[in-house]
Order: structure tokens, then sequence, then C-alpha cells
């Protein structure tokens, strides 16, 4: 018997032909549309017309880019960093040779690759490429130079026009990764004063600190980027609100962590004060603070009550650290109490002469006063029985 075979049906194959033909054309019209935006970036970082030189660079770095597109959507890289490791052992993306003609055209490709990059706003991708190709082996400095000039000669057209824009986000990023190819004259004053400007710079400076508090060289560091173009007062932004309740909110929770590590504590404190937001007085000085120090202050005199030097090196950090004096440690009401309370224990159960060692020690520390102590009925009669 002759076995059927069902035919396609017209109408899928139509539509998967119109599918096909659709994809096509788009597919034809992205790539159309990315030479034109690398002929217009050749032509900001080489100043030329169309030349050969171009169409090699230009279709060098759109295989580059599709090569690294590639291996992060397919899982092959999760980073850039990743990608361009990947793609830098195939042998179409790698340095043809060491004659000079060679090194150029390589070198043309990377920096039209850089430059879309930056156009896109892709800063990160563009530093990557960058670091990667200034220090391949085989790139000579004078490649590696043109690189560069031509990398900020972008940068600077850029970011003036991401600040004209308006466009705070891209322009904070391009400040964080591009500061150091820029100069304060390189930006337009009027745009960078906007609304929108500089309140993406000051989101940023918050937003820094929060991540950052306890590293404040780094903070510092960040601060001075914008600082030296004149994107924004370094005082000003210490003093601001969010900062300055941050900061104590993150002393405050270092000092209830870290209340028995001093230096721990210290480091978090000095380095809000080294920022000039708070001094270490206020910090010291914060009612929650206060509250848990006392806290902690009785709590190991409560557990440690027999063995006068763990406490007392407790009190002594709360001292050092300019949180509580000892003196006001030792007048502590439910401190006084406690020690009463164990003396009296010490004698029941030990008997006088335990009883006055630890008497002794509580004295020297200057919690109790010998005389009043050694008054109350019962430590006179034990004592009387004692001898």
């Amino acid at each position: 018997m002759e076995k059927f075979e069902q035919q396609p049906n017209p109408e899928d194959v139509q539509a998967q032909t119109s599918q096909t033909r659709e994809q096509f054309e788009q597919e034809r019209d992205f790539r159309a549309d990315e030479r034109t935006s690398y002929r217009t970036i050749w032509q900001k970082m080489f100043g030329r017309e169309k030349t050969t030189a171009m169409d090699v660079a230009m279709e060098e770095a759109l295989k580059m880019d599709a090569a690294i597109e590639k291996e992060l959507k397919e899982g092959r890289a999760e980073t850039i960093e990743e990608a361009l490791d990947n793609i830098d052992k195939l042998p179409e993306f790698q340095l043809k040779g060491t004659e000079r003609v060679e090194k150029e055209e390589y070198g043309r490709a990377k920096t039209l690759q850089v430059g879309k990059a930056i156009a896109n706003n892709e800063f990160y991708k563009a530093v990557s490429i960058l670091h990667k190709e200034q220090s391949r082996k085989g790139i000579d400095k004078e490649t590696a130079q043109i690189m560069d000039e031509r990398t900020t000669t972008l940068v600077k057209e850029h970011v003036a026009n991401l600040a004209q824009a308006k466009d705070g986000k891209n322009f904070v990023n391009s400040i964080y990764w591009f500061a150091s190819r820029l100069e304060s004259g390189d930006l337009p004053a009027e745009a960078v004063r906007s609304p929108e400007i500089a309140g993406a710079i000051r989101e940023h400076a918050i937003s820094w600190f929060r991540s950052f508090y306890n590293e404040p060289v780094n903070f510092a560091k960040e601060l001075e980027k914008f600082s030296r173009l004149g994107l924004l007062n370094k005082e000003e932004v210490a003093q601001a609100p969010e900062i300055q309740q941050y900061a104590r909110e993150k002393a405050i929770s270092w000092f209830r962590t870290f209340y028995n590590e001093p230096r721990t504590f210290a480091r978090i404190r000095d380095g809000f004060v080294q920022l000039g937001i708070v001094n270490a007085e206020e910090i010291n000085s914060l009612p929650q603070i206060q509250e848990f120090a006392k806290e902690k202050a009785t709590s190991w005199f409560e557990t440690f009550y027999g063995e006068p030097k763990t406490f007392a090196r407790l009190w002594t950090d709360f001292e050092n650290l300019g949180v509580l004096p000892l003196e006001q440690i030792r007048m502590l009401p439910r401190i006084r109490e406690v020690a009463k309370e164990k003396l009296l224990g010490r004698l029941r159960a030990l008997g006088y002469r335990d009883y006055k060692s630890l008497l002794n020690s509580y004295a020297e520390l200057g919690i109790v006063d010998i005389d009043e102590i050694e008054s109350m009925p019962e430590v006179a009669e034990r004592r009387g029985k004692s001898y």
C-alpha cells in the first residue's frame, strides 16, 4: 500500500517565508544603521571622509562587536572581560602580524570599536577594550597612543553632549569612567549646572557613600573626580542631610556590633570625621550610643563581677573612645546596686576573707566605698565572727 505523504500547508509556507524575509530585512536595516553609526564615529575620531581604511576598520569592528554579543548571549561569558578573553583566542580577531600597516589596521578597528561603545553609553565596555588593547603584546607605543588620543577626543565631545542633553544618568557614568581624560573647561558650564545634571551628581554621591561608607578613601576619591571638574563641592556633599543621617545610623549600628572592639568602631567613626561629615564628639554623644554603652557596661559587670580586669577593660575602652568616662560608669545606679548584691553574696557563700578581696577590687575601681560597705549590719556582724 502506497504511503501517503502529507504536503506542507501553502499558508504555513507563505507565513514562514514572510517571517524569514522580515527577519532578513530587519537584519539588513540593522547592519545598515550600524555602518552609518560607525562612519559618523570614524569621522569624529579620525577626521577623514570615507576611505578604504575606514571600510576595513568598520567591518572588523562590526565582526568583533557581533562576536562579543554572541559570547554573552549564548552564555559562554558572563562579563565583557570574559567575552573579550574568549574572542581574543579566535584567529580571526588576533593581530595579523608585526608589520606597521597590520598594526595600524588592527588599532583603527579597535579604536572604532571603543568609539562605538562610548557613543552607545557603554562606557565599561569601552574601557575594558581599551585597557586590554593598550597592554596587548605586539601593540607598539605609537599605536597605543593613537588609540588613547582618539578616545579622549570622542570622550570630550560625547560628555559635553550628554550635559547639553541633560542626560544625568549617562553623564555621571561617563565621569565615573573617564574623569581623568577631562578638564573643567571641556564641560559646558551652564549645562552642568542644570537641575538634571546637578541632581544626578548629588544622587551619585549619596549612593556612593551608602555603598562605601566604611571605605573613606574610596568615597573621597570618587568625590575628587567630580570636584576636580568643578561639578560638586565636597564640603556641601559631606553636609547633605542624607549623608549625615546615614553616617549616624551606621555609627550606631557599628557600635552595637563592635562595642567590645574599640579599634573597629573607632575606624568607622574616625573615617566619617576625616570626610568632614561629623565630629567624634557628636557621634559619641548620640543617645543610642550613650544608652547602649551604659547597658553594656552594666551587663558586663553583672556577668564578670568576679573578674575585675575583664569588665574594667570594657569600661576603659569606652572612656578611651570618649563615649563614657569611667567616673560616670562607676556611678551608674545599677552597677552600684549589683556591686552590693555580689559582695553580700560572696560574704554569705565564701566568708569574710573572700568577700574582703572582692571589696578591695571594687574599691580600687571606685565602684564602692569601703567604709560604707563595711558599715552595713550584716557585714559588721560577719566581720566580728571572722576574728
